[in-house]
């Protein structure tokens, strides 16, 4: 059986185990809605995210598929790689950062495509961050990241890129040849149909839900799609490689795949063949190595196991005792250390004199030192009470005894 205070112990760890299993599967299940990632992202499972079309790509086996936490700037991109960035504010602040323009260099020279997605119902994270830079800034020029992987690696959220211009004056949007602009939701369609030049497989309709389009301002860029006489999906050759934009983000979403899904624009946006890498760096979410990734990485498992023996074997130390409790000095009848003289007659007296003889031992210690200086009748006296006390030592008390001596020996003395 447990003392009290090893079960109050034993009753704490157990209602802590509890709270900290519940906890994790509250946790577990805010992870498997996937509301607590971004929306348009591919670990989201609600209606916002774009999960099903991760998987649905993995499930046809046709493309390889890898998520990207990295900045776009270290991405290897070859004329096999479809890069898909969904769900980009229409602020264009992501086009306008300096590794958004080394992406696009690294696109005209190893070739692959470039698939945008926008959304007008919010922004991400680096978007957000780039516009308050600019309004304190008040220069009213582009909002730009500051590269930083560089000096801090990937650790903690994704640093900003630098601010400031590429040598020769990269502008985002314009740079494109493009802009963004906002139609009047009057009598809003919700269906965008193809254009003059639509390529061939792909659906003469699709659903719309926004009212973004693209101002074309450079003529390699090429309508798909349009939305009230608007180019609202366009591409256009970039270098080796090429660049799709498409002004809403629902076609990808969980609820367009289950309710309008047009699987064949899906199909020509990420080319079967090619490695699809879903980008999730633009939402926020990067490449964070911690304790456990090295464990992993240089093959800790054994030291982290003998940390955990030598835990236990401290816990088991801790509540379980394998030897008997030292005896006290009182117990065992040895002289105790480190107290002074005092202290030790009167542990020897304890030890060696019962209480009722104490008076009657003390007098005849006292007697021969104090019999010439004082009277003799007072000796006589204080011997009767000594003796008194050692015969019958409930009716007097030694204590009180020893204070009537006390007072006797002050009034001798005055005399």
């Amino acid at each position: 059986m447990l003392s009290g205070p090893r079960r109050l112990i034993a009753v704490a760890a157990i209602v802590a185990i509890l709270f900290g299993v519940g906890l994790t599967q509250l946790f577990l299940l805010r992870f498997e809605a996937g509301d607590v990632y971004p929306a348009y992202s591919s670990l989201r499972t609600d209606p916002l995210g774009i999960r099903v079309l991760y998987e649905s790509i993995a499930q046809v086996g046709e493309n390889s598929l890898r998520r990207n936490f990295r900045p776009p700037d270290r991405i290897a991109m070859t004329s096999r790689t479809t890069l898909l960035v969904c769900g980009l504010g229409s602020n264009g602040a992501f086009l306008a950062t300096r590794r958004f323009r080394t992406l696009m260099d690294r696109v005209a020279e190893s070739g692959g495509r470039l698939v945008l997605t926008f959304s007008t119902r919010l922004r991400t994270r680096h978007e957000v961050t780039g516009e308050e830079e600019e309004e304190q800034d008040g220069d009213g020029s582009p909002p730009c990241e500051t590269d930083e992987s560089s000096e801090n690696g990937d650790n903690g959220n994704p640093p900003d890129d630098a601010g400031g211009q590429a040598p020769d004056e990269w502008h985002g949007a314009a740079s494109l040849g493009m802009d963004f602009k906002q139609a009047a939701a009057d009598d809003m369609a919700d269906t965008a149909s193809g254009a003059g030049d639509i390529e061939d497989g792909l659906p003469d309709m699709i659903p719309w839900r926004t009212t973004l389009y693209f101002d074309l301002r450079d003529e390699a860029w090429q309508t798909l799609y349009v939305w009230q006489q608007k180019p609202v999906v366009v591409q256009r050759s970039w270098g080796r490689g090429a660049v799709v934009m498409v002004a809403d983000s629902y076609l990808f979403s969980n609820e367009a795949m289950r309710s309008h899904r047009c699987a064949d624009l899906m199909a020509w946006l990420t080319v079967p063949g090619h490695t699809v890498v879903f980008d999730e760096f633009h939402h926020g979410l990067s490449h964070q190595p911690g304790i456990a990734t090295l464990a992993r990485q240089y093959r800790l498992h054994g030291v982290f196991g003998a940390l955990l023996v030598v835990v236990a074997l401290f816990g088991w130390r801790q509540a379980a005792v394998f030897v008997p409790p030292a005896r006290t000095d009182e117990e065992s009848g040895k002289p105790a250390m480190g107290r002074d003289t005092g202290q030790g007659l009167v542990d020897l007296a304890r030890r060696h004199i019962p209480s009722s003889k104490l008076l009657a031992v003390c007098f005849d210690a006292w007697q021969p030192h104090q019999e010439r200086r004082l009277p003799q009748n007072l000796v006589a006296q204080i011997r009767d009470m000594a003796q008194a006390a050692a015969e019958n030592p409930k009716q007097n008390d030694p204590v009180t005894i020893y204070r009537r001596i006390c007072e006797l020996l002050k009034q001798g003395k005055r005399r």
